[in-house]
């Protein structure tokens, strides 16, 4: 008998409380490695009284519309039973181990039920063909993408275009926290970091507009941004609420297609400051696209 369903069992003739003393923690991971980070990574932890939260560090559709921070939620009681009873099914007894590549998402999930651990890893390639999980997923998946709203912290970020010719760009970048808690992260090109961090110009020929017809989104190429002062601190420090704002002025190696489409990303990666003994958001935030 799977362990998980014993417990369950178990909690059921004594008649206690499932979700006393549950935790659960979903974590997802994918693509490259940078010192002890991975470029793409959610982390979404629950409680038995329903409080969530979720950090993700990079939305893997290099959109402006799911940014890096800390998020927090409620869960309803009666979506932790209803996870809690489909564990209990043990859908993962049937889930294939396919091969995975090195494109696919690491996904663990971690549960404390009843003073005892259980916990699961598979791959996204491991859902392939298999519809044992659906349920189960679409319950984390929701509670992270709809429920975990409230922001902690996070960074929001806009671009004014002031000029912009063939093989130059010119503007002001805006970076804005949106929460209730003091964010910091590397500032763009400092010399030290885990990972590449800097400014980099998403372009590319923009999609044709016509009447009744939606296009597709722009297929970018990625310039790294130069034409910016390290005469700043290297960490850069954003009280919730407020605004760093910094001069872009870059020569780019190609020439923008016309008419072209762009976005501008912020990457940075974190972890613990050494010096200002502070902890480091990690991930890229995305303006929304401009062109010509």
């Amino acid at each position: 008998m799977d362990a998980f369903t014993a417990a369950m069992q178990r909690i059921e003739s004594r008649g206690g409380d499932p979700l006393a003393g549950l935790e659960i923690q979903f974590c997802s991971v994918a693509g490259r490695t940078f010192g002890v980070q991975t470029e793409y990574e959610s982390r979404l932890r629950v409680s038995g009284d329903g409080k969530a939260e979720l950090f993700r560090r990079r939305d893997g559709g290099d959109s402006a519309t799911e940014n890096p921070g800390w998020f927090d939620g409620q869960i309803p009681l009666d979506q932790l039973l209803a996870f809690l009873n489909e564990l209990e099914s043990n859908p993962f007894a049937e889930v294939g181990s396919a091969p995975s590549s090195p494109g696919d998402a690491v996904l663990s999930l971690e549960v404390l039920l009843d003073h005892q651990f259980h916990s699961w890893t598979w791959t996204s390639a491991a859902l392939e063909g298999s519809d044992r999980l659906d349920d189960l997923m679409s319950l984390l998946y929701g509670w992270g993408g709809n429920l975990c709203t409230r922001i902690r912290s996070s960074l929001e970020l806009t671009f004014e275009v002031n000029s912009t010719s063939a093989h130059r760009i010119t503007g002001t970048l805006a970076v804005v926290n949106r929460g209730v808690a003091e964010v910091s992260f590397l500032h763009p090109g400092s010399p030290g970091s885990p990972g590449p961090t800097g400014l980099v110009l998403l372009h590319g020929e923009a999609p044709v507009r016509q009447e009744g017809v939606t296009p597709l989104p722009f297929e970018p190429d990625r310039t790294v941004l130069s034409g910016f002062s390290l005469d700043r601190p290297a960490v850069v420090r954003i009280p919730a609420g407020e605004v760093w704002r910094l001069s872009v002025d870059s020569e780019l190696s190609s020439a923008l297609p016309d008419p072209w489409m762009g976005q501008l990303g912020l990457y940075t990666y974190g972890g613990k400051d050494i010096l200002a003994g502070i902890e480091l958001l990690g991930g890229a935030v995305f303006s929304p696209e401009f062109g010509s």
